[in-house]
């Protein structure tokens, strides 16, 4: 583990406490007293140092060092509801990745229409762990729409670049015809749409090439949804940081 979040409300005797969760993880890194871990505390980012373990919980001093600030570029990624396989792995490799926002949608070819709120909790955890453990100091946002055509409401993605994974494709053109194509500003604020384990409908394709997506292939090789969307989500990324030095 390379990070630790601090709860405000988990404060005592001039210390925070960590989770029991997140204690069992340092003890199993062998931290001891006086070591040192990355932290995060509201809108802080700094040291969590460990003075005292008591009952398998540790307790430790927060010294900030700077305030967090939001990346300037923004990685999106628009999924169409997968099963529990596929999607676990991608929640996960998103925080690691460094995605800003995930918003699942149910389409015709999900082979499931089951999702709650106990769902988005579940999620969220694993968004926190992948954070932890890669260090990211910022926890995707993670939403749920109930149709396609609620894309028009998502103000979080209205200036993007938008990106349709696309066994159909028709132009034929991949991630650096996009490249070669377009402006290296128009990459500054990407989002990727990816459908489910069955793919998408031809009106789901019609709806978001009119809605401005640019509809890409990845290969001859048909892939599985979270191989397509975590090589993906990986490829920009690893775009914005090359080029706009993230």
């Amino acid at each position: 583990m390379r990070l630790v979040f601090l709860e405000k409300e988990n404060f005592e005797e001039n210390l925070y406490y960590l989770s029991f969760e997140d204690s069992k993880h340092l003890f199993a890194n062998r931290y001891k007293i006086n070591d040192s871990i990355l932290a995060v505390l509201g809108d802080k980012i700094g040291e969590f140092t460990i003075k005292k373990i008591n009952k398998k919980i540790i307790y430790g001093s927060f010294n900030p060092k700077s305030l967090l600030e939001k990346p300037l570029y923004k990685l999106n990624l628009i999924i169409g509801l997968p099963k529990d396989r596929a999607l676990n792995p991608i929640i996960e490799k998103s925080a690691e990745i460094g995605v800003n926002n995930i918003f699942i949608i149910p389409l015709e070819f999900s082979n499931r229409k089951d999702f709650s709120l106990k769902n988005i909790l579940r999620l969220n955890k694993i968004l926190k762990e992948g954070c932890k453990q890669s260090g990211n100091p910022f926890i995707p946002e993670i939403y749920y729409l109930d149709k396609i055509t609620q894309i028009d409401n998502l103000t979080e993605i209205k200036d993007d670049f938008k990106i349709l994974l696309d066994e159909n494709c028709q132009k034929k053109q991949d991630f650096f015809t996009l490249i070669n194509d377009n402006r290296v500003e128009n990459f500054k604020k990407i989002s990727i749409f990816i459908g489910p384990e069955g793919g998408i409908s031809n009106n789901e394709r019609t709806f978001l090439l009119n809605k401005g997506f640019n509809s890409v292939t990845v290969g001859k090789n048909i892939l599985r949804t979270e191989t397509a969307a975590i090589s993906s989500m990986f490829f920009w990324r690893l775009y914005q940081s090359s080029i706009f030095k993230i």
